[in-house]
């Protein structure tokens, strides 16, 4: 979400001469959150090989032949899932380009929803912990207007 307020901002200085219409902000912004997927997609897949990499050093240590690295199919389905969850995370932030109106009231809608949320996913996640939940939505989603404020101030939105 965060990627997307400063892309659905920032899109406008791609675009020097002439300003931007809401269809090529939408496409922009959904090639980013496509790459965003992949990347994230990609680290977890590094992350398992790092793990597995730990593994392999503690047996050498212990004095065992350490396993092979392997890239199972549990790895694959986590990686392939990561990369849907982004996908559908950003969709709602990059919906509003798909409406006919100014971009200018697009792009701030866009932030609204991007920043409603990350108030809604801090909520979410304060279950695990033994904050408030409204405290951890509220965190989040104060990085949410961090952000659209330095793309306001930055003089993009």
């Amino acid at each position: 979400m965060i990627m997307l307020i400063g892309t659905t901002s920032a899109v406008r200085y791609t675009f020097i001469e002439v300003a931007p219409d809401r269809g090529e902000i939408f496409q922009t912004a959904l090639y980013l959150a496509i790459a965003w997927g992949v990347i994230d997609a990609g680290l977890l897949l590094v992350v398992s090989v790092f793990i597995q990499g730990r593994e392999r050093l503690a047996a050498q240590q212990a004095g065992r032949t350490p396993a092979p690295v392997r890239l199972g199919r549990e790895d694959w389905m986590t990686s392939l899932a990561a990369l849907c969850a982004t996908l559908i995370a950003a969709l709602p932030a990059v919906a509003p380009f798909l409406v006919p109106a100014p971009v200018g009231i697009l792009v701030w809608v866009s932030n609204a929803i991007a920043v409603a949320a990350l108030y809604w996913v801090g909520w979410f996640w304060g279950r695990w912990t033994d904050f408030p939940r409204w405290l951890c939505g509220l965190l989040l989603a104060l990085i949410g207007l961090v952000a659209v404020s330095v793309t306001v101030l930055l003089g993009v939105a």
